[in-house]
């Protein structure tokens, strides 16, 4: 019992429940007020609460509906930076894939990634690799295999197959790009230091 809780603790488990449950329990966009509704919202409030609520709010909703990160408004300039930094093609959808092993840092975000979730990675990624030959020799076999019901337990198990090796293609996902994003964090840090 000791055990299958530990292993109920790894982060790479949670993020393959999460992912089991993501889409029945995706967060709802936030609606954006038009223009008319902004500035009648800014000309009839206090200075205050449009410094401390509407705009900060308002700053929060726009990003979340631009890049599906949810983030505090002073997180903001951060996730921008860190785009900023890592150039190439990273968007924000890899960004957001990867935000579970993002850590705010010194006004700056880190990357942290757990041994046990590289591991993990790397195990899942050879069973995924392993699937995707099983499934290669499936579809080969399919075509020597007559119609009834040895053909449909064969397509059956070819979507178990299918099935398997999306959601664990969906766990890694955010484990590989984090990690990617890391090195080039890292890199960039050892080439500054490099030039000083």
């Amino acid at each position: 019992m000791d055990a299958f809780i530990k292993i109920l603790s790894i982060p790479i488990v949670g993020n393959f429940i999460k992912s089991l449950i993501s889409p029945f329990t995706k967060e709802k966009f936030k609606r954006l007020p038009n223009v008319e509704e902004m500035k009648l919202v800014l000309d009839n409030t206090g200075k205050k609460f449009k410094e401390k609520f509407v705009i900060p709010n308002t700053e929060e909703s726009y990003f979340y509906r631009q890049t599906g990160i949810a983030t505090n408004h002073k997180s903001i300039p951060q996730y921008c930076d860190l785009k900023n930094r890592l150039g190439r093609n990273f968007t924000w959808e890899n960004i957001r894939k990867a935000k579970p092993y993002l850590l705010f840092e010194e006004k700056k975000i880190t990357v942290k990634v757990s041994k046990i979730d590289k591991y993990l990675t790397n195990i899942l990624s050879v069973v995924l690799l392993g699937l995707l030959v099983l499934l290669f020799i499936f579809i080969i076999s399919l075509s020597e295999v007559s119609w009834g019901k040895d053909f449909i337990n064969m397509i059956l198990i070819t979507m178990c197959i299918l099935l398997i090796m999306f959601i664990l293609a969906h766990v890694i996902t955010p484990i590989m790009i984090a990690i990617n994003i890391k090195k080039i964090l890292n890199n960039q840090e050892i080439s500054g230091k490099n030039t000083l």
